[in-house]
């Protein structure tokens, strides 16, 4: 039975050894958009009783994503609460957080009491 259709977003930072084919076939066959470089949006059936993010995972697996070290997709989807309501998290399916390139711009305290 097909589940109601909620957005979700895919950010993807994929090694220079991993072939993005799969997934950039998995995007076509989603109908995704482009939302900036390694961005993209799509419409993704969901069941509003499965745990999205592991679904999503297993269908970039079963297309046939090859995941290396380094590699790294972030999903931001809806999640139902216990309550009953949803709402929008992200979360890494694959890598996890790197140290921001931004962060050289960032001032810190070497002294607490300064």
């Amino acid at each position: 039975m097909e589940g109601n259709k909620v957005r979700i977003w895919l950010s993807f930072d994929l090694n220079f050894k991993t072939d993005p084919t799969p997934l950039y076939k998995w995007l076509a066959d989603n109908d995704a958009q482009d939302c900036g470089i390694a961005v993209a949006t799509l419409s993704y059936d969901w069941d509003h009783v499965s745990d999205l993010h592991k679904v999503v995972e297993h269908d970039l697996r079963e297309a046939g994503l090859s995941i290396v070290d380094g590699d790294r997709i972030y999903l931001v989807a809806p999640i139902r609460d216990e309550d009953g309501t949803t709402r929008e998290i992200g979360k890494f399916l694959f890598g996890g957080r790197q140290r921001a390139v931004w962060d050289v711009y960032t001032v810190k305290n070497a002294a607490a009491d300064e």
